[in-house]
């Protein structure tokens, strides 16, 4: 009896693994795919697109082109990218990426998915250097007006040939996090793809109000302050306040 009772335990608990969903080493949460091994995907292996983590990708404001093939991947050095390693659930990433001087096209996707990713003409597009947009403040260009009106600056200057990439992730609980992946190409030779891993901020909970998030990705102290329509400056010396 007591053996019997072991193996309904035992059997129960397998039950209940078997239940759960398969979860990568950087956290992600793959969708319900059919095992190959089943009889029921016929052998093949099964499909995960990069739209299944990616809802959107911009670089320098601009969208890009979803290719539904393999993410390109060579032997060259890839390109060097920097970024928040955290996410808020409804809210984009922004990264960096510097690039080759010779690089004309940019590539960026999952490692978690096996088809698609956003091809991007970095002939058409602005570097950070010449684009200083309200969403990315970093650029030389905004560092040099700030020293022309006399204010000391901490910003760190960003390498040449450095574009700015926003990614809006696949607002779902299933997805914990995935791997960026990003390579370019000359026109000819493609590089390595350069991976960085992205979470869940488990600290943030999503909600129908108003959420602010700040995330920074050089060597800089910023704060954050939220002004309400009555004039009171949220910040974190004073985290409430009437709306």
């Amino acid at each position: 009896m007591h053996s019997s009772g072991g193996a309904l335990r035992l059997a129960t608990v397998l039950l209940v693994l078997s239940l759960l969903p398969a979860c990568n080493n950087d956290g992600s949460f793959l969708p319900t795919l059919p095992d190959p091994d089943s009889g029921g995907g016929g052998g093949s292996v099964p499909t995960v697109e990069a739209t299944q983590y990616l809802q959107s990708v911009e670089v320098s404001s601009s969208a890009g082109t979803y290719v539904q093939q393999p993410h390109p991947k060579g032997t060259a050095t890839a390109p060097l990218v920097l970024g928040t390693t955290t996410f808020v659930r409804g809210a984009s990433l922004v990264m960096e990426v510097s690039v080759d001087s010779t690089a004309t096209e940019l590539y960026v996707g999952v490692s978690n998915a096996n088809l698609g990713y956003y091809r991007f003409d970095l002939t058409a597009l602005p570097t950070i250097e010449d684009y200083d947009g309200p969403a990315v403040p970093m650029g030389r260009g905004y560092a040099a007006k700030l020293a022309a009106a006399g204010v000391a600056s901490s910003i760190a200057m960003v390498a040449a040939n450095t574009y700015a990439v926003n990614i809006l992730p696949v607002d779902s609980p299933n997805i914990r996090g995935f791997t960026i992946i990003m390579s370019t190409s000359d026109g000819t030779t493609v590089t390595d793809t350069r991976r960085h891993i992205v979470s869940v901020n488990s600290t943030a909970t999503a909600s129908d109000k108003l959420q602010v998030s700040l995330n920074w990705i050089h060597p800089v102290d910023l704060d954050l302050h939220v002004m309400t329509p009555s004039g009171t400056d949220i910040n974190f010396a004073n985290r409430t306040g009437p709306g």
